[in-house]
């Protein structure tokens, strides 16, 4: 589309294997990572990863696990300060 671009903001390793994501009012970046597909509820494998742009120019530079152990995580929804 006219007037709009596409561009890489964030990749291994900050972020691995990502479903879903979600920004929050502090242009923070929620992302759901599955990063195996486990038929075993067991396993829980699945987790959310926080990624900040310490730096401003753009480009995700920390990244911070936000929750873990997750079975079949597949959204996430920011919302009044919260997740």
């Amino acid at each position: 589309l006219e007037g709009f671009r596409v561009e890489l903001v964030a990749a291994e390793p900050l972020v691995a294997s990502p479903v879903a994501c979600a920004f929050d009012e502090f242009e923070r970046l929620y992302v759901v990572e599955m990063r195996d597909y486990s038929e075993q509820a067991e396993e829980n494998l699945g987790r959310v990863r926080l990624l900040e742009n310490t730096n401003g120019d753009g480009r995700f530079d920390e990244s911070h696990v936000f929750a873990e152990g997750l079975s079949w995580p597949t959204a996430i929804a920011c919302w009044k300060g919260g997740v």
